[in-house]
């Protein structure tokens, strides 16, 4: 894949996820969303020895009621 990247969009930075292109932009965080939203993996197209950047999607409630922001809850198992 990583030729027709070249090809296609050298220093460009891109999402991939299961192999399928999932967005490209100028900078990283102008495709954070979609890569976070496919579970996939972004870098820039001919430095990919040099960045490489991982999402996960985590879910997980938040308790609404704390201000300023709401906070993650955290549910003790043990």
């Amino acid at each position: 894949m990583r030729g027709e990247l070249l090809a296609k969009y050298p220093g460009k930075w891109v999402a991939v996820h299961k192999g399928r292109i999932v967005a490209v932009g100028e900078d990283p965080l102008s495709i954070v969303n979609q890569a976070l939203a496919e579970d996939g993996y972004t870098n820039k197209v001919g430095e990919e020895d040099k960045i490489v950047i991982r999402q996960r999607r985590v879910s997980f409630p938040y308790d609404d009621a704390y201000a300023p922001t709401p906070l993650p809850r955290i549910i003790d198992n043990i």
